[in-house]
């Protein structure tokens, strides 16, 4: 994340956009995607105290002011496509969760309140 490199093992399992979303992104540049759900500063202190490795070697430095002078530019179509797409992600993700929850209480409250075979015949 501009140009610095982290230790993200402490956040498995506590992320609040699950473990596929780090696990897909290690040892990749994933500023755009950080940047996109707008992390609180608290995780951005937090992140650069505790899970802080280094920085990358000048040479591999990526500029990112100038994309975002491209990107208020002319690039705001192709940028808001690709943020667009990244929400549609995890909102899809959310989704899922919540209709695996519902389908579990759904499964659960039926199995509880089933009636015996006698019951249910006339």
């Amino acid at each position: 994340l501009h140009n610095k490199v982290y230790d993200l093992a402490p956040l498995l399992g506590t992320h609040p956009g699950g473990d596929e979303m780090l696990l897909t992104r290690a040892g990749t540049d994933a500023t755009k995607e950080f940047e996109v759900f707008e992390h609180s500063e608290k995780a951005r202190v937090r992140r650069d105290q505790d899970m802080l490795v280094g920085e990358l070697v000048p040479t591999d430095h990526k500029d990112y002011s100038a994309e975002e002078d491209a990107a208020a530019g002319g690039g705001v179509v192709g940028g808001a496509v690709q943020r667009v797409s990244e929400v549609e992600e995890y909102l899809q993700q959310k989704v899922t969760d919540v209709a695996i929850v519902v389908a579990a209480v759904y499964a659960y409250r039926s199995w509880t309140h089933r009636k015996p075979l006698s019951q249910l015949t006339y």
